[in-house]
């Protein structure tokens, strides 16, 4: 394949990865106008150039530099809550029976940022061709017990031309959680034995992965068998180095401010570049290795930074049982090490890299005896299935209803026909996605009639005010579509304004320090 072909190719491969990304829009932005801007093919043959010029030893460094001096980063922001619900959130046990469907708020307390790489769409495609040349062969190395950011069989195929990266993420997560559900079924009917199912998730992951390149370099040189491929591949390393560098540079003081407990001089793994996924993977490699060795577990997944753990015959303390747990499972087996916090509470850092740590409270340890009922298990294997088909079997007569009834999980203490027992309520913005996705694609197969229309339109406007604007920003791409289809131009502007009307009303902040504004 030459430059130009495996440049195009690379750009198939781009455009198809960031259609399915709903959370940074500035990056779809950007690929939309590189492509409708005009000399479209006069940019490919650029790059191709450039990648002509690094796989013949030609010196094109200030083309790259060029490209590298662009680097910028885009924040979105985690969650953001009305003075309510953050009062709620940390109050005494006297606040904790009041509940509302308010949404609104003079100001917002922002907890938490994101930082998204900003970058050409050329430093892209650069990606892109690192993981066709250099990432298929770290990807080749991870075994099968990790799901996330797997790269699609076809793209390892010699000459591959396809629009293919990587494996269909919503297929991946389902297989990861499912066959952690079926492996304990298995282990308490057939097997008649107690199980254990340990959910761990690793605190910003991306912003405490240090990749030591050269290592790859290595792994490089062991596996490439041909020369010019060989050369290629650790040239486009190089860069990917390089990328890695500017970018830091770029997000570093913010960062102080945002993320202090990240040391200056430490690199991290931009989040929007696909190369990233891929060294995750690979730099998690050998704790995958590690728990599989030492624990011996009867499941073992890990989707990115989530993990679910399914271990037969475990060994529950009387007291403290999670902690407990991890002590026995993975503190005394030299996996973790335990820190206690100023709260007084746990966190468990890796041994091989201390910056990576699991917080006790984000912990959820399952025990499961073989000899008692475990409804629990099937309530939610059957619950997940009904999930599933629902999207595709939805009819008609439940379009104007669907969206408040997704939008929202309702949390009980004891039984749900009691209203008191009603104690609050949990987001659910894939359940939400799902059924605008529904609703969108219903209006496209059959006319909707009017009072029905209406219907709709008024649970949407409804549902999307205040910090709901924000937390579900996922969807605004949906809803935007939906304006369009139904001829709501107004209400589409609405929805714009109102947005940046929130915006402008994030005034507090938690965690973050006042000096990064």
């Amino acid at each position: 394949m030459d430059s130009l072909d495996l440049v195009k190719t690379a750009f198939k491969k781009y455009k198809q990865n960031i259609y399915y990304e709903q959370l940074d829009l500035f990056q779809r932005k950007k690929l939309a106008e590189f492509e409708s801007e005009g000399n479209l093919n006069e940019k490919l043959e650029k790059l191709a150039n450039i990648i002509d010029s690094i796989e013949n030893g030609n010196n094109c460094e200030a083309e790259l530099i060029q490209l590298i001096k662009k680097i910028d980063y885009n924040l979105i922001p985690k969650n953001i809550y009305t003075l309510d619900n953050f009062n709620k959130k940390i109050a005494n046990n006297d606040e904790l029976g009041f509940l509302t469907n308010k949404q609104t708020s003079d100001e917002y307390i922002l907890e938490g940022v994101n930082y998204f790489i900003d970058a050409p769409i050329e430093i892209h495609l650069i990606s892109v061709i690192w993981v066709m040349k250099a990432g298929i062969f770290l990807d080749s190395q991870l075994c099968n017990t990790c799901f996330g950011f797997r790269l699609n069989d076809k793209i390892k195929k010699p000459d591959d031309k396809s629009s293919h990266l990587f494996k269909l993420y919503h297929e991946q997560y389902a297989s990861w959680r499912n066959h952690a559900i079926e492996k304990a079924e298995t282990v308490l009917k057939i097997e008649k034995k107690d199980i254990a199912i340990l959910s761990l998730d690793l605190k910003q992951c991306f912003y405490n992965i240090e990749i030591n390149f050269d290592e790859i370099a290595r792994v490089l040189e062991d596996e490439i068998i041909d020369e010019d491929e060989k050369k290629l591949a650790t040239e486009l390393t190089k860069i990917i180095d390089k990328i890695h560098s500017a970018y830091r540079e770029k997000i570093s003081s913010h960062l102080e401010c945002t993320h202090e407990q990240i040391e200056r001089t430490q690199l991290v793994l931009p989040i929007g570049l696909v190369s990233s996924g891929i060294l995750c993977n690979w730099y998690l490699k050998n704790l995958d290795d590690l728990i599989l060795k030492e624990l011996n577990p009867e499941y073992y997944g890990r989707y990115v930074d989530d993990f679910l753990i399914v271990i037969s015959n475990p060994v529950i303390s009387e007291e403290k049982k999670v902690h407990n747990f991890i002590e026995q499972y993975f503190c005394q087996k030299n996996i973790f090490k335990s820190k206690i916090t100023e709260k007084y509470s746990f966190i468990y850092q890796l041994i091989e890299n201390p910056n990576l740590q699991f917080k006790e409270d984000k912990i959820i340890l399952h025990f499961y005896a073989a000899d008692h009922s475990f409804a629990t298990l099937e309530v939610f294997k059957r619950k997940i299935s009904e999930n599933s088909s629902a999207f595709y079997l939805l009819p008609d007569d439940d379009l104007q209803y669907y969206i408040n009834e997704t939008a929202y999980n309702l949390l009980f203490d004891g039984s749900t026909n009691k209203f008191r027992n009603l104690t609050g309520c949990v987001e659910n913005i894939t359940e939400l996605s799902k059924n605008l996705t529904n609703i969108i694609t219903g209006l496209g197969q059959s006319e909707i009639p009017h009072e029905k229309l209406t219907g709709i339109s008024d649970q949407i406007f409804q549902f999307y005010k205040g910090k709901n604007f924000i937390n579900f920003s996922r969807t605004w791409e949906k809803v935007f579509t939906y304006t369009i289809i139904t001829k709501q131009e107004k209400e589409a502007a609405i929805f714009y304004l109102n947005i940046q009307d929130t915006i402008k009303n994030i005034k507090l902040f938690s965690g973050i320090n006042r000096d990064f504004f």
